[in-house]
């Protein structure tokens, strides 16, 4: 933020000072408005209960579509779907290894907004993956960590 040179005349130095804090008060004042615009976009992303599902058990570990459609129970389209609004909301992260798409959470937001959820509902949990085998060997195969986080 640049000011121009003012005249400075008995009053010169408030008027600086008042257009000084009347730029710094629009400055905080947008801050303010995007950190609600970012708020509610990742509110609105995680209030469905699928998705919330979902980011629980990508929080945990890097999943693909197959492992969480097999966990959750929902059509892969589906999964395919919500898993679509989480990434353009900025709550997961992809990767790419050769045919398959991999799922992570890596939005530090994201996960301390679960951690404060699980403390306010100790039962929430992911659920259980259904064919852990299967996917530790896909881990395997394509060179990830199938270790929980």
């Amino acid at each position: 933020m640049q000011f121009r040179p003012v005249r400075v005349r008995k009053c010169g130095i408030a008027v600086v000072i008042a257009v000084g804090y009347r730029l710094a008060n629009d400055a905080l004042r947008e801050v303010h408005v995007i950190d609600i615009d970012a708020s509610s976009t990742l509110l609105a992303a995680v209030a469905n209960p699928h998705r919330l599902t979902i980011v629980l058990l990508l929080c945990e570990r890097e999943l693909c579509v197959t492992d969480i459609y097999e966990a959750i129970g929902l059509d892969q389209s589906a999964v395919s779907q919500h898993l679509r609004r989480l990434r353009h909301a900025g709550v997961v992260k992809t990767r790419k290894h050769m045919q398959l798409v991999f799922y992570r959470c890596e939005n530090v937001a994201v996960k301390s907004l679960i951690d404060t959820l699980k403390e306010l509902f100790p039962s929430l949990e992911p659920p259980r993956l259904r064919n852990e085998a299967n996917i530790e060997l896909r881990a395997t195969v394509h060179g990830i960590s199938a270790v929980r986080s």
